[in-house]
């Protein structure tokens, strides 16, 4: 198909032809106009209105779509313009810009889901944002020649008067578009040549814009796709520290376990705990915190939050968070979460939402994300003996004590302003047990102990039941047992954390 005298044709519709191109690059302005005031909000707050609609209402694809057709029609004026040694330098420009534009959209709609769903780096978001504001300004430029060739250009310029004579341009020559459709394979042989000799010359005089667009192409615009990847799969690792604005947070451990810290079996199923350790460290003087809530776990498509009420299970392992604060300080933490068991060979991502806006019913969220690697602590019980005399020091945990003597009887006496007191237990006899911190003792047994005994080849196993007097001032604790402990061939008291089990032999 051959348009005949497309250049009589261009001359005599230049108007209409720059009018219809006005009205593409003002809508191609237009998006540019929301686009960059979405990516100037989220520079300042990092934060934006989210919705199912937000890329293609931000960033249309038809803005690619009109680019392009602005680039197809400059083209072809270009190519008339410049047979007939017409300036050409603004609609190169044109070409040259609407081609790193459209490159432009499609990298930013690229990177609109990783700003909705994890937000990106603000280095990279600002370099954005200025791209996207000088091609608002280059834009402005180009309208302003569009308008002014749309409107109130002359045909006479650009030397069109003699074209105008030497075409014989007349009404009818809105009549010479014809089709010829017979093909001619020597012409086209010709053309060929021709345009391979044009296309050298075109080179050579434009080579230095080719090679600027080359390296736009070849070596900017897929660094800006790898610094996206980058940015959309921005993760920490566990003890990396998340700087928040004069408050750092860390992860320092994770674990998995089904047991609780005297190592007895809470989940039998096919359930776990999950158990974060984390450090947050305020380096201002005013009181902060993290909020519980915004710590999240991350497994596919599952969200898990954690569980206050396990806190006490695990209290060898560090202090349940409650949305405490702390100023001027460093602090280590737990969070407790539930997790099926088929969930731990998936990775595991642990979320933490640093601001949270809603808005119309809509959430606008601020993540870091962490990855984890939990070990799994719940590994066969290891055995630990002690005798009378020697220290016993509890693994992650404060505790420490020694036992230098302990008795059995039916009762004991002390002595309570001049009067004779007695240390009973009613429904069986009493073990006194003589160390250098009852209060460590106590603490040791309450959270983690019992007491074992055997009779010849049985062994039975008593809780504890303190009947220490309060008043009582001597490093000995008193103890309530069963009366045929006294017949007992040992008595061991038996401290169960995680995944050791410690064994104080008393008699």
């Amino acid at each position: 198909m051959i348009v005949r005298k497309p250049y009589a044709f261009l001359i005599k519709y230049f108007k209409a032809i720059h009018l219809f191109m006005l009205a593409l690059s003002v809508y191609v302005f237009y998006h540019t106009k929301i686009a960059l005031e979405f990516f100037n909000d989220y520079v300042r707050t990092r934060q934006f209105i989210e919705s199912e609609t937000l890329i293609n209402d931000t960033i249309p694809l038809s803005m690619a779509i009109f680019a392009f057709l602005l680039i197809a029609i400059t083209v072809m004026i270009l190519i008339l313009f410049r047979k007939k040694d017409k300036p050409i330098v603004f609609y190169l420009s044109s070409v040259i810009f609407y081609f790193i534009f459209i490159l432009f959209v499609l990298v930013s709609r690229g990177i609109m889901p990783t700003i909705i769903f994890e937000g990106i780096d603000p280095r990279i978001s600002r370099i954005i944002r200025d791209i996207w504001l000088i091609s608002y300004y280059l834009q402005i430029v180009l309208l302003v020649f569009y308008f002014i060739r749309a409107i109130g250009f002359d045909v006479k310029k650009f030397n069109f008067g003699e074209d105008l004579h030497e075409l014989r341009i007349e009404d009818e020559d809105s009549e010479e578009i014809e089709l010829a459709t017979k093909f001619d394979r020597d012409k086209f042989r010709i053309k060929v040549a021709m345009e391979k000799e044009e296309l050298k010359s075109f080179y050579y005089e434009n080579k230095f814009i080719i090679i600027i667009i080359f390296i736009l192409t070849v070596v900017v615009i897929p660094g800006v796709f790898i610094i996206k990847d980058i940015a959309a799969n921005k993760r920490y690792s566990e003890n990396e520290v998340i700087n928040l604005n004069k408050f750092e947070f860390k992860v320092t451990n994770t674990y998995i376990t089904k047991k609780d810290s005297k190592g007895n079996t809470l989940f039998k199923g096919n359930t776990s705990y999950l158990i974060v350790k984390f450090n947050i460290n305020n380096l201002t003087n005013n009181k902060r915190g993290i909020k519980l809530n915004n710590l999240r776990l991350e497994i596919n498509d599952n969200v898990y939050i954690p569980k206050t009420i396990y806190y006490d299970y695990f209290s060898d392992i560090g202090t349940g968070y409650t949305d405490q604060t702390i100023s001027k300080e460093s602090k280590d933490f737990i969070a407790v979460y539930v997790l099926p068991d088929s969930e731990l060979s998936n990775n595991i991502i642990l979320r933490y939402t640093d601001s949270l806006k809603v808005k119309n019913n809509e959430a606008t969220a601020l993540y870091y994300r962490i990855i984890i690697k939990p070990n799994n602590i719940d590994e066969s019980i290891r055995k630990v003996n002690y005798k009378l005399g020697d220290e016993l020091s509890i693994k992650n945990s404060n505790i420490k004590f020694k036992i230098d003597n302990s008795k059995i009887k039916e009762e004991f006496t002390y002595e309570e302003n001049y009067k004779t007191k007695y240390i009973v237990y009613v429904t069986g006899i009493v073990l006194s047990l003589e160390c250098d911190s009852k209060v460590n003792l106590m603490n040791a047994l309450t959270k983690y102990g019992s007491i074992q005994y055997k009779i010849g080849d049985s062994t039975y196993t008593e809780s504890i039941n303190n009947v220490t007097p309060n008043n009582y001032k001597e490093s000995i604790l008193y103890l309530g047992v069963n009366e045929d402990m006294k017949n007992a061939d040992s008595i061991d008291l038996v401290l169960k954390s995680r995944d050791i089990e410690y064994i104080y032999k008393v008699k």
